[in-house]
């Protein structure tokens, strides 16, 4: 089995992509959370193999993408 990990960098610049995207594009609130249906899937995230390591990018359902690799571990 293949298990893709984002280190605790990506992590934390997904979060705040999708939180800053979610305020200004979905309307989510402090009071009122983006709504992306029963089972969830509003972001997909990415991992792409290379030679020098993994690229991570996160892409919303809207098609809104951000690349979130730390590229400081390659």
């Amino acid at each position: 089995m293949i298990t893709f990990k984002p280190s605790q960098k990506e992590y934390d610049n997904a979060l705040a992509f999708m939180d800053k995207h979610d305020r200004e594009k979905h309307g989510k609130t402090d009071e009122v959370p983006r709504y992306c249906g029963a089972i969830g899937g509003g972001y997909s995230y990415v991992f792409t193999p290379t030679s020098l390591g993994n690229s991570l990018k996160i892409i919303c359902s809207c098609g809104e993408e951000c690349n979130v690799t730390d590229y400081d571990i390659w």
